[in-house]
């Protein structure tokens, strides 16, 4: 998608919230009324605390990748990442020694 503007969002199906992360102090998402699905974690809310920091959407899906953050299971980002999925990326669960 070259240019991302609200009526592009109004005519996709999903939207992928991939793009600003856990930085992002502007509220862009916020007009978006199709399903999200988040990668690593939801754009504003914080992986190491769960915390928002500021207008959170509610996603439908959050694909993680090597382990679950602790913002995957504290509040309020346990309630605002959907259905949770690990996706295996071929880390080993240890390092080697």
């Amino acid at each position: 998608m070259r240019n991302f503007s609200a009526a592009s969002v109004r005519r996709a199906g999903l939207v992928v919230d991939a793009v600003f992360g856990a930085g992002l102090a502007r509220e862009v998402l916020q007009a978006v009324r199709v399903p999200l699905a988040a990668v690593d974690v939801p754009s504003v809310v914080c992986g190491a605390t769960g915390a928002s920091r500021g207008f959170a959407p509610q996603v439908v899906l959050t694909v993680t990748f090597f382990r679950r953050k602790p913002g995957h299971l504290l509040l309020p980002g346990r309630d605002l990442c959907g259905e949770p999925v690990l996706a295996d990326i071929g880390l080993p669960a240890r390092p080697a020694r």
